[in-house]
């Protein structure tokens, strides 16, 4: 066999020209590196003390591994599955092994290859808060009620209550009031229970009015007529009991256009009771005329008020009372236009029915119309005495009662001659509503003169 020799081949390439470099080849292990007298030879000690470090090393790296399994690994997966029952956010793409991903119950899912391909965190968004209509309608709903009026089966309805329930002769009509004292007392429209009414403002026989409580829907309170006021379009009925949830009342004297409004009521009747809608305030102080012709100032609204919505609660951002809901224009082309009564103004209506069974401030009601066309040259004329002539007498109010009549001529009103209209309404307003007066009239037909205690009456308009 032939061996190889190492270090021949190139040295004998270089024999002719390096000749003083000549070393033996079979001497080469055994010469190279040269005998240093003894001493440890360089290369060895090198040798060694790599050995030394790498063992060192792989000690050291044994140590760190070891303890990082033994004390930090436990806690690292504490805390992701901390992660994970917290719902917080991490990375959740898949990697290889058929691309595993997120599942419906938020838990790790594997690839095709059965491996966990990836750590799934779920995301949960938990909304803890509540809006402020919300917030507004639990603190103003309970005190909204419905109201169900239904007539005798005597009674013709004598109102507007058909345009704005559609129901005449013996339907009921329905609506909704706020209840304004913990012993019962509630307010509604005029308009909501006068088809219930007779023609002196008195329920008439065999009618009633119920009262329909949010949580005693099934179980409605028999009301009691307090008293109304069909100028302001507002009625005070009463239920017996306590503790009932009364409204909190608000100032309509500061609204500032844009503010939130909530209207809370019936709309359609009491199948829809404590129907919220939301809005803001379009206005303050709008005349609006109403049905019979007058001119009353009005709370404009976005908030949609509807026929049932009448005698609902207009309520500010913090709950409180501000408007009574009643009038609704509705007409093509026109769209968010509500309108309740100023709470204040409604407060001194309110107050002076429960108090003095009257409003207070307004001038009493004898009960004639009149004319100024019976002038002192007529009277010359015919041979009748000067004085207010008495075109009609309205029903049920006090000259109705004491038996005034049309035709008759007024001459004195507490004993002091009166000549014209003027003269008796100064003499009259100087009274109140319930006072008791005395009125001389002259009868045409009887050419007679007759004395009359005549109770005045409040003006309702």
């Amino acid at each position: 066999m032939e061996q190889e020799n190492y270090g021949n081949n190139s040295n004998n390439s270089n024999n002719s020209n390096n000749s003083n470099n000549n070393i033996d080849s079979s001497n080469f292990y055994e010469n190279y590196p040269p005998d240093n007298g003894g001493k440890k030879k360089k290369g060895t000690g090198i040798l060694a003390q790599m050995l030394i470090v790498a063992i060192l090393a792989a000690i050291l790296g044994g140590v760190v591994t070891g303890a990082f399994f033994y004390f930090i690994g436990p806690e690292l997966e504490a805390g992701n599955e901390q992660e994970i029952a917290a719902g917080s956010v991490t990375d959740s793409g898949a990697q290889g092994g058929g691309g595993g991903g997120l599942s419906e119950t938020g838990e790790q899912e594997e690839g095709a290859g059965g491996a966990n391909t990836s750590v799934v965190k779920t995301v949960e968004i938990v909304d803890k808060t509540e809006s402020l209509v919300t917030v507004i309608a639990e603190k103003a709903g309970p005190s909204v009620v419905g109201i169900r009026a239904t007539p005798s089966s005597t009674s013709v309805s004598n109102d507007f209550a058909g345009y704005f329930f559609g129901s005449y002769g013996m339907t009921p009509s329905e609506g909704s009031g706020i209840i304004i004292s913990k012993d019962g007392y509630v307010i509604t429209n005029h308009h909501v229970i006068q088809n219930v009414l007779d023609n002196s403002g008195a329920l008439t026989a065999g009618a009633k009015i119920e009262i329909f409580l949010p949580r005693m829907i099934d179980k409605p309170y028999q009301a009691s007529l307090v008293g109304w006021d069909k100028k302001t379009d507002l009625a005070v009925l009463k239920i017996e009991g306590d503790n009932f949830d009364a409204v909190e009342m608000g100032d309509s004297d500061g609204l500032k256009i844009g503010e939130l409004a909530v209207a809370i009521g019936n709309p359609g009747g009491i199948e829809l009771m404590g129907s919220v809608t939301a809005g803001v305030i379009s206005g303050i102080n709008r005349e609006i005329q109403t049905e019979d012709g007058k001119e009353l100032k009005y709370i404009q609204t976005d908030a949609a008020i509807n026929p049932g919505n009448s005698g609902g609660a207009l309520v500010n951002s913090k709950g409180q009372l501000i408007g009574i809901n009643t009038v609704k224009i509705v007409a093509s082309g026109y769209e968010g236009l509500g309108f309740a009564i100023p709470v204040n103004t409604a407060k001194e209506i309110i107050d002076s029915i429960i108090n003095n069974t009257y409003i207070k401030g307004r001038a009493p009601v004898l009960g004639i119309q009149s004319t100024n066309q019976y002038t002192e040259a007529v009277a010359k004329r015919y041979g009748w005495p000067q004085g207010v002539y008495v075109v009609s007498v309205t029903q049920f109010t006090g000259a109705h009662t004491a038996g005034i009549k049309e035709n008759d001529i007024i001459t004195k009103f507490q004993g002091k001659e009166v000549k014209t209209l003027e003269d008796l309404n100064v003499i009259k307003n100087e009274h109140k509503p319930g006072d008791v007066v005395d009125v001389e009239v002259y009868r045409i037909d009887e050419e007679k003169y007759y004395n009359f205690k005549v109770t005045l009456t409040e003006d309702r308009g």
